[in-house]
């Protein structure tokens, strides 16, 4: 019978064996996938946990069975955009050699994505280019199944048409559909089995690369392993380089040399030669919105920081919508020319609510991504980021940021509110209890806390209301932890 000391057993092998952190908030998790694989190998609880002890190979199955992630072609839309249509032809037009890292490739459907859009974009050019596209991942299975190149119909939800029909060959077997691609893009990447937290030179050997792609990863690994990581990115890197993560991914805390950039709908890294405080933004990286020309005139007016955080806070106050989209305009204008009139996070967080409140979660989280960069201690920045998350049902890595936050201020009422919401919404009983007792100890020592967000007066009344409400029913023993 696996009980918390087994489960704390294999905890430790994880974190020592991959580098994943895991708290006893995923015990359940754990426990599912032991059994699952006890019974795929048909080997007896006890047995399978000596193998566990003692073997790598049966650390890796058990990591991978619960951290595999739902992937498929052209997954994250924005991001291949942002290579397709700016970085790869500026890259293409200063080299003839591209060179590629995608971290955590699982299956293989982002390489092969990869493949695929520079074989569009070289067309019959293609052979006087030498590209390179190297897929990692710390499973071994996974690595099999991208080396096949057969995919099911499922994997094929969110590639364009032209792509399915130019790359594939479909096929049935057992009634089920299946897709394979092609050899020619198949040839076009290569994959290690490797995990990315070994220190033998292996990602040093194979590099450097022109952009590296790490999407979904790190949010599994603790503080140490993302900054040896990142740290390790940029020394594989060229200069200029870039470096994708995922969406709700953030370098937050890590320390790093890299540039956050802003294309349309996404964010990215780059490594540039260029000192932080002489960067001028590139006209293509940030996209002006449709009526910006309607207030040329305000946004070349010397405005301050702090007079369009003033009028961007009047008009959400006084819900003027026409308003704070002029005042929107104007400061993406001013962020145009230069970053350096940005005195701190607070017109991001602003910006960031009032798309919440638009239902724009996209834009949210951007806003929330650039107002952690500008500033990492941000533990607003952090909620916001994770209000987001939540809103679009990603609740685990809600619950990471909220952790994140937690450790800059273990007694943040707003952090301490959302992750107890999280924890109930995710049946998380360890986690409820432990975040209940948090919130009656901030209740009764009252601390006053003056947080941005949120700024909106209902939701910040509507937060504190259930505080107060939750603190209230543990205390009176209405509500069982």
């Amino acid at each position: 019978m696996i009980g918390e000391k087994e489960l704390a057993i294999i905890r430790d092998r994880i974190n020592t064996v991959t580098g994943i952190k895991m708290g006893k908030e995923k015990d359940k998790e754990i426990l599912t996938s032991f059994i699952e694989l006890c019974e795929k190998y048909s080997l007896p609880e006890d047995i399978f946990l000596q193998k566990i002890q003692t073997s790598h190979e049966a650390v890796l199955d058990l990591a991978t069975q619960f951290t595999i992630h739902e992937t498929s072609f052209y997954r994250n839309k924005e991001h291949f955009k942002t290579l397709e249509y700016l970085l790869f032809p500026s890259l293409l037009a200063k080299s003839r050699e591209i060179r590629i890292l995608s971290a955590g490739c699982s299956t293989g459907e982002e390489p092969y994505t990869l493949a695929m859009i520079l074989h569009k974009l070289l067309g019959t050019n293609l052979p006087l280019y030498k590209i390179d596209i190297i897929g990692v991942d710390i499973s071994p299975n996974a690595i099999e199944t991208a080396k096949q190149g057969v995919y099911n119909e499922y994997k094929m939800k969110n590639i364009p048409q032209e792509y399915l029909q130019t790359y594939f060959v479909k096929h049935t077997t057992n009634t089920r559909t299946y897709y394979t691609i092609l050899p020619h893009i198949k040839n076009m990447v290569s994959f290690h089995t490797y995990n990315l937290l070994s220190r033998d030179g292996f990602l040093e050997k194979i590099g450097p690369f022109d952009v590296i792609l790490c999407e979904n990863v790190i949010i599994y690994f603790d503080h140490n392993a993302i900054q040896y990581l990142i740290n390790t990115f940029y020394h594989i890197l060229k200069t200029p380089g870039y470096l994708f993560v995922g969406y709700s991914e953030t370098l937050t805390s890590i320390e790093h040399d890299f540039q956050l950039k802003w294309h349309e709908h996404t964010y990215y890294y780059e490594k540039s030669s260029i000192p932080q405080t002489h960067i001028e933004k590139d006209e293509q990286s940030i996209s002006l919105p449709h009526t910006a020309h309607l207030y040329a005139d305000t946004a070349n007016q010397e405005h301050t920081y702090e007079e369009i955080y003033y009028h961007l806070s009047k008009s959400y106050l006084k819900q003027d919508n026409e308003s704070l989209m002029h005042w929107h305009d104007v400061f993406l204008h001013k962020l145009h020319q230069g970053n350096d009139f940005i005195k701190d996070e607070r017109v991001y967080l602003l910006l960031g609510e009032f798309f919440l409140d638009q239902n724009d979660t996209g834009n949210a989280f951007q806003m929330a991504e650039m107002a952690i960069e500008k500033n990492p201690s941000s533990v607003d920045a952090l909620n916001l980021q994770a209000y987001t998350q939540t809103r679009t049902k990603d609740y685990q890595k809600a619950i990471y940021t909220l952790q994140v936050a937690l450790q800059k201020d273990k007694s943040h009422p707003i952090s301490l509110l959302l992750l107890y919401k999280l924890a109930e919404l995710t049946q998380n009983s360890v986690l409820l209890k432990h975040i209940g007792e948090n919130l009656k100890t901030y209740r009764e020592t009252h601390q006053p806390y003056k947080e941005l967000f949120p700024y909106q007066p209902a939701r910040k009344i509507q937060f504190y209301s259930e505080i107060n409400k939750i603190c209230q029913e543990i205390s009176s023993g209405f509500k069982e932890l």
